[in-house]
C-alpha cells in the first residue's frame, strides 16, 4: 500500500530516493525545480538543452544529482495545452510510473500547485499510477514497488493529500471490480459487495431480486437475463448528508457482469473483455462510498442494474416484444442490445425518488469508440447546461468527455412496426445516438445526461 502525504517542506530537505520536477512549455523550470537547479550549478538546466528535451506530455528526463538525499531527479513537462489539473495528474502519473520502473520506494514530488485542486491532481496521478491487480496470481509481481510519495504543497493544503486518496481509493474499486472474473463476479457478487460496502460507510441500501422486481414491472430489465441462471438484482443505494442536501443527484449504471450477446451472440473476440459490461455500476458504487466519505453536501441516489446476458432456450430472441416498467413496449431486434433494457427501466424506477439530476453511466455502444476513441467518453442529455457541466468536469478530473446531439429526426430509426420501440434499428447511422435517443424514451426529468464510457 503506497501513502500519500504533503509537506511544506523544501524537497531538498524531505528524505526520499527521488525528486520529481516540472518543466514548463516555455523551457522554465518551476521554483522547486530553479532551487534544485541552482543546487546542480545549473548542471540540471544544461544538461536538458543539450538533450533537446521536448515539453511534451508525459515526457521524462532523469538526471543523477549526486546528492546523497535523493540522488536521482525525475524531470517532466507541462506543455499547457489542456487544463492545469489535468496536465498536472498526467504529469506526476507518468513521472510515479517511471520512479517505479526504476525501483524507487520513496518519491518526492515538487511540482509547486497554486491551490487545493492542484494538489489534489498531483497526488490522484501519483496514486494511481500504484495500481496494479493480481487477484488470482498465484506468484507476486517481484517489481520494487513504491511505498511512500510526498507531494510538497503549502499547508493550507492538508485536506489534499485525503481527498486525492479517497479518489483513487474509488477508481481502484473500480478497476478491481471490472479485473475481477465473470465465473466469480456476478450479479449476486455484486450485490453482496454493494452490501458489504454499504455496511462498512453507513450507505443506506435496498437490493431487489426477481420476485419484486416483477411486481414493479421491470421486465425489460429482467428479460435480459432470462438466459442466465444468475438472477438479476437492482441495487439501490443512498447516501444522506447530515445537513439539509444542497441537491438530489441520482446516478444509474448498467451492470451486465457479463455479455455474451445472446443469441445475438457476439464474436470470440468482441466477448473476450465483456466482464467489463458492468463498469458503470462500479463506477455508481464507487461514487457512492466517496460521497460518503468527502461527507459532500448533496444527496446521492445510486441504482446498480446487475444482471447477466447468456444465450439459452429462455434468453430473449430477435422478435420478442416486452413491456417495460413505464409501460412502453419494446421489440427486441438485437440481443446484444441488452444494456438499454437494463437501464430503461432503472430510470423509471429512479425518477420515482424525485432526484434534481439524473446521470446514467454505462459501456453502452461499441459505436461511442469509433467516434472518439479510447479515452474521451460521449455525453448526451436533456439539458445543454448540465451537458456543459459534465464535459467541464471531465477536463478538470482527467475523464474527458464530448456531447453529442439527441438529433430529433434520429428518433425514426428507433420505431418499431410492432411496439412503441425498438432496442435497435440495425442501420449504421450514429448507433450512440439512437442509443441515448432511445433513453430518452423513459426520462421525464428535465436534467438527465448519459454518459457512454465504452
Amino acid at each position: 500500500m503506497t501513502t500519500l502525504k504533503l509537506s511544506s517542506e523544501s524537497p531538498l530537505e524531505i528524505s526520499s530516493d527521488a525528486i520529481a520536477i516540472l518543466l514548463k512549455k516555455d523551457f522554465v523550470l518551476t521554483a522547486s525545480g530553479q532551487k534544485l537547479d541552482t543546487w546542480t550549478r545549473k548542471a540540471l538546466s544544461k544538461q536538458l538543452r543539450a538533450e533537446g528535451f521536448q515539453v511534451k506530455s508525459k515526457n521524462i528526463a532523469l538526471f543523477y544529482s549526486g546528492r546523497k538525499n535523493a540522488p536521482r531527479v525525475f524531470v517532466t513537462a507541462l506543455p499547457g495545452q489542456t487544463s492545469i489539473e489535468f496536465e498536472l495528474r498526467e504529469a506526476a502519473y507518468a513521472v510515479t510510473r517511471a520512479a517505479s520502473r526504476r525501483g524507487v520506494k520513496r518519491l518526492t514530488i515538487a511540482f509547486d500547485p497554486a491551490d487545493d485542486a492542484q494538489t489534489v491532481a498531483i497526488g490522484e496521478g501519483a496514486l494511481l499510477a500504484t495500481y496494479e491487480y493480481a487477484g488470482f496470481k498465484t506468484q507476486k509481481n517481484g517489481q520494487t514497488r513504491i511505498t511512500s510519495i510526498t507531494v510538497c504543497s503549502s499547508e493550507k493544503n492538508s485536506k489534499a493529500a485525503r481527498t486525492a486518496t479517497i479518489f483513487c481509493d474509488a477508481s481502484f474499486l473500480v478497476r478491481d471490480l471490472v479485473n475481477e472474473p465473470p465465473n466469480t463476479l456476478n450479479a449476486l457478487k455484486l450485490a453482496q459487495t454493494a452490501q458489504d460496502i454499504a455496511r462498512k460507510h453507513g450507505l443506506k441500501i435496498t437490493i431487489y431480486g426477481p420476485d419484486k422486481l416483477t411486481k414493479m414491472g421491470a421486465l425489460a430489465f429482467l428479460s435480459v437475463g432470462k438466459g442466465s441462471p444468475v438472477p438479476g438484482q437492482m441495487i439501490h443505494l443512498t447516501y444522506e448528508p447530515e445537513e439539509s442536501p444542497r441537491a438530489h443527484v441520482a446516478l444509474v449504471g448498467k451492470g451486465i457482469t457479463f455479455d455474451s450477446g445472446g443469441l445475438s451472440l457476439k464474436s470470440e473476440k468482441g466477448m473476450e473483455h465483456m466482464k467489463s459490461d458492468m463498469s458503470g455500476a462500479a463506477t455508481v458504487l464507487a461514487c457512492l462510498r466517496a460521497a460518503k466519505e468527502l461527507k459532500l453536501p448533496v444527496k446521492v441516489t445510486g441504482l446498480m442494474m446487475a444482471i447477466e446476458n447468456m444465450p439459452n432456450s429462455g434468453a430473449n430472441r430477435p422478435g420478442d416484444v416486452i413491456r417495460s416498467m413505464n409501460g412502453k413496449t419494446i421489440e427486441i431486434t438485437n440481443t446484444d442490445a441488452e444494456g438499454r433494457l437494463a437501464l430503461a427501466d432503472g430510470l423509471t424506477f429512479t425518477q420515482t425518488l424525485s432526484p434534481d439530476f439524473i446521470i446514467d453511466i454505462a459501456t453502452l455502444t461499441g459505436a461511442q469508440v469509433v467516434s472518439l476513441g479510447r479515452l474521451i467518453g460521449a455525453v448526451m442529455g436533456n439539458d445543454r447546461d448540465f451537458v456543459n457541466l459534465i464535459v467541464e468536469a471531465g477536463e478538470k478530473s482527467g475523464e474527458l468527455f464530448w456531447p453529442l446531439p439527441l438529433y430529433e429526426p434520429y428518433r425514426e430509426m428507433i420505431k418499431s412496426d410492432i411496439a412503441d420501440i425498438r432496442n435497435s434499428s440495425g442501420i449504421a447511422e450514429a448507433p450512440s445516438i439512437q442509443a441515448g435517443l432511445f433513453l430518452s424514451e423513459f426520462v421525464t426529468s428535465p436534467r438527465w445526461v448519459h454518459l457512454d464510457i465504452a
